[in-house]
């Protein structure tokens, strides 16, 4: 099973960031975009995972939202690395990245490797193959840099398997952990 631990958003936030996708499908440039139900925020890729280590990832994640409160974010603005558009993420992203790191640690108990990468939460909107109109892609994208898209409150974990086909990733959830900590202040960035 391809495993990996994310956080979700309102489906007005998913239309929302779906309607940049479609201004952006105007311009000569192939992109493989994520589908709107798929946006997320990563916390944990596990990968290919044994069905066995199911119940330990969980009870991995109810030990570490017993020790998070909810996390108050907001996704705004569009932006883009060499081969990802990708919307950005606002607020408490400090904390958001303490709960990544934690879930990152105590899974390494259980045998997973350790996150390479620094935490840099952002939601794919697409990979990007080709473009044909690279001053009209970023004319767009600038149009969008500090658009808001809506309040994200953090308030569960997920574990999800993504299958993967030849019409794109189809993720089902497994188990979700809702955070229960005590509010330890705020962190922004």
């Amino acid at each position: 099973m391809r495993l990996f631990v994310a956080t979700g958003m309102s489906e007005e936030i998913r239309q929302r960031l779906a309607d940049v996708q479609r201004s952006l499908r105007r311009i000569n440039a192939r992109v493989t975009w994520v589908a709107p139900q798929n946006f997320h925020f990563t916390l944990k890729f596990l990968g290919e995972t044994a069905e066995e280590n199911i119940g330990g990832i969980q009870r991995v994640l109810d030990a570490v939202a017993e020790e998070f409160a909810p996390i108050s974010c907001e996704i705004r603005g569009v932006g883009q690395f060499p081969r990802v558009i990708w919307a950005g993420l606002h607020g408490e992203v400090k904390r958001l990245a303490e709960l990544a790191q934690r879930v990152d640690s105590e899974l390494q108990k259980l045998g997973f490797s350790s996150e390479a990468r620094e935490f840099k939460p952002h939601l794919t909107l697409g990979r990007i193959k080709f473009v044909g109109d690279k001053e009209g892609l970023t004319k767009v994208i600038d149009s969008h840099r500090n658009e808001p898209f809506g309040a994200l409150r953090v308030e569960a974990i997920d574990l999800f398997q993504s299958t993967l086909t030849p019409r794109g990733s189809i993720y089902t959830k497994l188990f979700t952990a809702h955070l229960k900590g005590a509010d330890h202040g705020r962190c922004q960035t």
